[in-house]
């Protein structure tokens, strides 16, 4: 785990997948890397595949 977001558990997927690209500490690990995908599972977690 990189970090944690505090959600509402009515969020968009897609509402989701932004907040968590764009977190500080998510972006030290993504800087300079392609991302492959991103699996969001509702409730649980946001997963970026580098």
């Amino acid at each position: 785990m990189r970090s944690r977001l505090l959600v509402s558990p009515e969020i968009a997927d897609d509402d989701l997948k932004e907040m968590a690209l764009t977190d500080e500490k998510v972006k030290k690990f993504i800087a300079d890397k392609d991302i492959r995908k991103v699996i969001v599972v509702k409730k649980k977690l946001v997963n970026i595949v580098v």
